[in-house]
């Protein structure tokens, strides 16, 4: 998340880190990041995966990662399982809910 909302390159400031020399951290800020876990509505096999084309069409959208095929058995986070996709999405104005949370 901080790679894609700063810029910053965590394998470098791990080294420099170590070193012992002083990270890079940038001030400015790129856009806003969100990583959001999707999971089945009910336990069992999976039996389809729709809307992953009409995501890639956002504007805010920066990854996919796809963990279960068709067929695959689906459980709940409770219970230790995976989630079915993982998605990234990066904005580069602010997206309003955060001002929720800050207060």
């Amino acid at each position: 998340m901080y790679e894609l909302s700063y810029g910053m390159d965590h394998s470098m400031n791990d080294i420099l880190i170590r070193i012992p020399k002083k990270p890079i951290l940038p001030k400015k800020t790129k856009g806003y990041t969100v990583v959001m876990q999707f999971y089945a509505h009910q336990k069992g096999r999976l039996v389809s995966l729709e809307g992953v084309n009409k995501v890639r069409k956002l504007e805010s959208f920066s990854n996919i990662k796809i963990k279960k095929k068709i067929g695959d058995m689906c459980d709940f986070a409770r219970n230790g399982d995976d989630p079915v996709f993982d998605i990234i999405l990066l904005t580069k104005t602010d997206p309003g809910c955060l001002r929720t949370f800050a207060g």
